[in-house]
């Protein structure tokens, strides 16, 4: 998920709000199914190394009632050390 969102981003990121994009399009480009995608956005969030922000589907201000998460690359966490608070499972 971390290189498809990197592929993802805009060329002036800046501007950037997030990266979004539906299941379908997830997975007609990267042949990613939804509980990949879902499992490497938790994983890189709980990391760090992504900040998720909802964002309103609708440019109307007082229509919040559907939103999307958008995915936002934390660059900065990548000069320094790596963490990660979950157990190590033996495989």
């Amino acid at each position: 998920m971390l290189l498809v969102i990197l592929a993802e981003q805009p060329a002036e990121p800046s501007r950037l709000r997030g990266i979004w994009f539906s299941p379908s399009e997830a997975a007609k480009r990267y042949a990613l199914s939804p509980a990949t995608r879902t499992k490497g956005v938790s994983q890189l969030s709980r990391a760090g190394l992504i900040v998720i922000n909802k964002i309103a589907v609708s440019d109307d201000p007082f229509d919040l009632r559907r939103t999307r998460n958008a995915y936002r690359i934390q660059m900065e966490r990548f000069n320094e050390p790596a963490r990660w608070d979950e157990p190590l499972k033996p495989v």
